[in-house]
């Protein structure tokens, strides 16, 4: 997993996620809780393909493409050259749902093992951070569905899923920005 500066695990992350790991598994997702006073518990399901564990994740409409809520196999993520391209932001949207979906094995349980703080002095509501995030989203959009949906061995129906949240979550970024700098990411869409 990755480990922001500013942030904490639980002191019992280790021996849980121990009890989970299987030799095979490539993606364990656990839930986050934010400033210890606001949490999101993403459904917990026992492991299943990454198709379905994507499927299930969208459906629940939580948030979920955090990389600090979940522990991935190293062989499966190197095999899978997965990267986090370098100088965008929301590199987290860009890349998790892929780690997800291209799994053959995934479980997710229920336990609070990631501890995010807030920091009012960090880099995501500044207004020139905003532009860029809602930019670099659509970066990752155009990544995201091109990958997807040329890959054969995933269905018609995720495809379908998948395209419906990485839309959705695009357009929604345009509610960040305001007068011109919304109309020139709008008529980008």
């Amino acid at each position: 997993t990755f480990v922001d500066a500013d942030d904490y695990v639980s002191n019992k992350l280790l021996s849980t996620i121990d009890g989970y790991i299987e030799d095979d598994i490539d993606v364990l997702s656990f839930n986050i809780a934010i400033d210890n006073d606001y949490s999101e518990e993403k459904p917990a399901f026992d492991t299943t393909s990454g198709e379905q564990a994507l499927t299930n994740l969208i459906k629940s409409t939580k948030m979920f493409d955090t990389p600090v809520a979940y522990i991935y196999n190293v062989k499966y993520f190197l095999d899978n050259d997965f990267k986090y391209v370098e100088g965008k932001l929301h590199e987290d949207f860009g890349l998790t749902p892929l780690t997800i979906i291209k799994a053959n094995k995934v479980k997710s349980i229920h336990e609070f093992l990631y501890y995010y703080v807030r920091n009012c002095e960090g880099i995501t509501g500044d207004k020139l951070t905003l532009k860029k995030k809602a930019w670099d989203v659509l970066y990752h959009f155009d990544f995201l569905y091109s990958d997807v949906n040329k890959n054969k061995n995933i269905s018609k129906e995720t495809k379908r899923i998948f395209n419906s949240y990485i839309a959705n979550a695009t357009i929604r970024k345009a509610a960040d920005l305001i007068n011109k700098e919304q109309d020139e990411y709008i008529f980008e869409l």
